[in-house]
């Protein structure tokens, strides 16, 4: 890569050690190994300084569009969508992640011809039943294990009991989307280390999406292995995002599409582009297999 520098990576490793060490409080000769650890926060943000800076001093950037990607794209869940048709009725139980997953499948058209899909927060399934449980055929759980919710395995339990028990409904837990290690934006950040041209994205999809790959967040796949295991405990099917979104064989995950438009506006959630990519893909490779 041209202009990349590893020591902002080197620095990025001693911040989260530094930060690591601040909160286990080991301590050796009645010291305290790393009593200034939080100084790692601090290193943080002097990183995030230096590639916003050199952002702006790239002749490609644009402090609209900079803007516009932080703000992030307006949500667009599409609502009252069971009828009386005969399709197959799919209610998604979830966090901001199961939002994204339900403007997906909503965005397709072959999809649209044989399913109806709706989109309720977990916990308001959980605490207020809906009638859509009643009127669903799936119900899927679409939730991260301890995330901004603190939603826990007795949360996916007391909606399994609801949906299988009380409405005799199908359940379906879906895996936890992957997260990627971003100062700002990781394909601004791309193109600043790299020093290419956004006209020069598309010539580099693959070297970009195996960027993402990358820098993707370790502990989701903990998480989904916490959420395979659940759905074996309670014999139900498990979709993994991690199929939908990356590719393993090729190390890539799909932060751009084939025509180099964003896929993320930020950490995970998917762009307005990002929507109708994974809902293509939901269907090239017959991801939702619930039947």
């Amino acid at each position: 890569m041209k202009n990349y520098n590893p020591e902002i990576d080197c620095l990025r490793a001693i911040a989260a050690m530094s930060v690591i060490f601040y909160h286990t409080e080991i301590i050796i000769f009645n010291n305290l190994v790393s009593k200034s650890g939080f100084i790692g926060v601090d290193i943080f943000i002097v990183i995030s300084g230096f590639v916003i800076t050199k952002l702006f001093f790239n002749k490609n950037f644009s402090y609209i569009e900079f803007a516009e990607n932080r703000k992030g794209a307006k949500r667009e869940i599409m609502i009252d969508q069971f009828t009386n048709s005969k399709k197959i009725k799919i209610l998604i139980c979830g966090d901001s992640h199961g939002a994204d997953l339900t403007m997906a499948l909503q965005s397709n058209k072959n999809i649209h011809k044989k399913y109806e899909v709706e989109f309720i927060h977990f916990l308001d399934c959980i605490n207020e039943e809906p009638l859509l449980i009643k009127n669903a055929d799936y119900i899927f759980s679409s939730i991260q294990l301890k995330g901004k919710n603190n939603l826990t395995y007795n949360d996916i339990k007391k909606l399994y009991n609801i949906v299988t028990i009380k409405n005799n409904k199908k359940f379906i837990i879906v895996g936890a989307s992957p997260e990627f290690q971003t100062d700002a934006d990781l394909l601004l950040n791309y193109l600043t280390i790299t020093n290419i041209k956004k006209e020069e994205v598309i010539n580099n999809v693959n070297n970009i999406n195996k960027f993402f790959f990358k820098n993707k967040k370790t502990y989701i796949s903990t998480i989904n292995k916490k959420l395979l295991k659940i759905s074996k405990e309670l014999d139900v099917i498990f979709l993994d995002k991690f199929d939908l979104i990356c590719k393993e064989k090729d190390k890539i995950c799909y932060g751009v599409d084939f025509n180099g438009n964003k896929n993320f506006i930020d950490y995970s959630h998917f762009s307005k582009n990002g929507r109708v990519f994974f809902g293509n893909k939901i269907v090239d490779t017959n991801w939702l297999k619930i039947n």
